[in-house]
């Protein structure tokens, strides 16, 4: 049986859905791609490029600043499960550690973010568990005219694969399987009048280390690749900070063992709500149509329908809603390789109590469905969070959340995971 298990990294802080980028008050700044992420989310998603109206921010500073902010998380994890076993569950205590370093730059026509962080997760008595992880990320945007811009990131992230999640469902290797990641995009925005366009291009390639099952090696080459993704979109501003847009992107899912690769595109509508003063909802939303033809001949063609977004609401001053969901194919290596369709939502508030205390909550769900397999799995995952926030320099949180796998398949195994996180952080 040929296995692929095309897992993109996870940080420790995206094992219980992490909170979201907060300022030094504490506040939650509805950076929605990491509130509601978790272990479930395995394979790697299309990489995208970022795409807007490419006007000036309304918020774009007349002066330059430079902002430096050394930071380091002190963690103590209890998990209940940590090999997500349906029986004979082994618990364990682990202690994290993750300095982390973040800068920002920007002036009347650029801005320029880079952050980098190293981890270390030691596990108390189950010490093959144990991992070092880091990452490096930057990023910015430059404007060239009040109507024409540039946007740009790159990335790289050092990972190790989550217990339960993706192609780990179907086999457990003797210690997590790490890999390297890349991950780059670039956009041209050009507004005329309220009509705007925006082109990008956009990339993603991941390689794994061999891991023994067992005790034997196992040779996960074929598992390396990448995948490309070219988009275009046109939209027209409705309102203030509002676009309406259609959208035409083309992938390519490029791997190593070609029997997995595939061609794809994507066709649709969407809105695009910008920040800025006085907004109270930020972001966007799609959905349209979307096709993929694989060369493996048990991996069936996809045609239907897709849809996408991350959508953050400032309800009131104190309470803040982000919610966020994709429909996307793609593969995997059940049966010797067949295709899936992956359909992921979530949610989650966070409610400011006091000046200093927050309290959060929300859930994701992410649902497997294997094509030519007669399987599909189900991941529902609830959250609960507190941070209290003792100066400006020290922030202390609890968070917890419990991840429940379930599949028709009633040949494999289900589980349920509880994990519990209790962290210090020091901001310098």
């Amino acid at each position: 049986m040929r296995i692929i298990a095309l897992s993109a990294a996870i940080p420790l802080a995206l094992v219980l859905g992490a909170t979201a980028k907060a300022d030094q008050s504490g506040r939650d700044t509805g950076s929605l791609p990491a509130t509601t992420r978790s272990i479930i989310d395995s394979r790697p998603s299309q990489p995208v490029a970022p795409t807007g109206p490419g006007s000036a921010s309304p918020e774009a500073p007349s002066a330059s600043s430079h902002v430096l902010v050394p930071s380091i998380v002190q963690s103590i994890l209890f998990d209940d499960n940590i090999y997500a076993t349906r029986r004979n569950k082994t618990s364990d205590f682990a202690y994290v550690v993750r300095p982390d370093l973040s800068f920002a730059a920007s002036g009347a026509n650029y801005g320029f973010q880079a952050n980098a962080f190293a981890e270390r997760r030691q596990y108390f008595e189950q010490t093959r568990e144990s991992q070092t992880n880091a990452g490096a990320s930057l990023g910015g945007t430059y404007q060239f005219t009040p109507d024409s811009q540039l946007q740009a990131r790159a990335s790289y992230l050092r990972g190790h694969e989550e217990r339960g999640s993706g192609e780990e469902a179907f086999f457990r290797t003797d210690r997590p399987t790490a890999f390297n990641q890349f991950d780059g995009a670039v956009a041209l925005n050009n507004r005329y009048g309220p009509l705007w366009t925006s082109l990008g291009l956009a990339g993603l390639y991941v390689n794994y280390e061999n891991p023994k099952i067992g005790g034997v090696t196992i040779d996960q080459s074929y598992r390396d690749g990448g995948i490309s993704v070219a988009n275009g979109r046109v939209g027209y501003v409705v309102a203030p900070l509002t676009s309406v847009f259609v959208e035409v992107a083309g992938n390519r899912r490029d791997f190593k063992e070609d029997y997995f690769s595939s061609d794809g595109y994507r066709v649709v509508g969407g809105v695009l709500l910008e920040p800025g003063p006085g907004a109270r909802v930020k972001g966007e939303a799609w959905g349209g149509f979307m096709r993929q033809t694989y060369k493996g001949a048990t991996l069936s063609n996809i045609s239907s329908f897709t849809y996408g977004g991350s959508l953050s609401f400032l309800v009131t001053n104190d309470l803040t809603f982000t919610v966020e969901g994709r429909r996307e194919a793609k593969e995997s290596g059940l049966n010797g390789g067949v295709s899936l369709i992956e359909s992921y939502g979530g949610g989650r508030l966070d409610y400011q109590l006091m000046p200093n205390l927050f309290v959060g909550g929300g859930v994701t769900y992410l649902v497997d469905s294997f094509k030519n397999a007669d399987r599909r799995d189900h991941y529902w995952s609830p959250l609960a969070s507190l941070k209290y926030v003792a100066s400006k320099n020290i922030t202390l949180g609890l968070e917890y959340r419990r991840l429940a796998f379930h599949t028709d398949d009633p040949l494999s195994s289900q589980f349920q995971r509880n994990v519990a996180l209790a962290s210090v952080t020091a901001r310098f």
